[in-house]
């Protein structure tokens, strides 16, 4: 999960992920307001401070290969050698 829960943006993002719900499954609008709690609750970061944790735990370029709404995932980036 990542971004910044004091910016407005972010609140436009759960505007968004309820409207996904709602309009993708069967779930009613208490269902879908009880899931935003829960999710609410989790700890959240800023992207920036992400990739700066992944630096200093040592790894060097980072890409992000993921993203939906606010969830992403980041893995270094790796030289093949074929």
């Amino acid at each position: 999960m990542y971004g910044d829960a004091n910016a407005p943006a972010f609140d436009e993002l759960f505007v968004l992920w309820k409207t996904y719900w709602l309009d993708s499954t069967d779930l009613t609008e208490a269902d879908v307001d009880e899931m935003e709690k829960a999710v609410r609750g989790l700890s959240f970061l800023p992207e920036e401070e992400i990739a700066c944790l992944l630096r200093e735990a040592g790894f060097g370029k980072i890409a992000k290969f993921f993203t939906t709404n606010m969830f992403g995932g980041w893995r270094p980036v790796v030289k093949l050698c074929w």
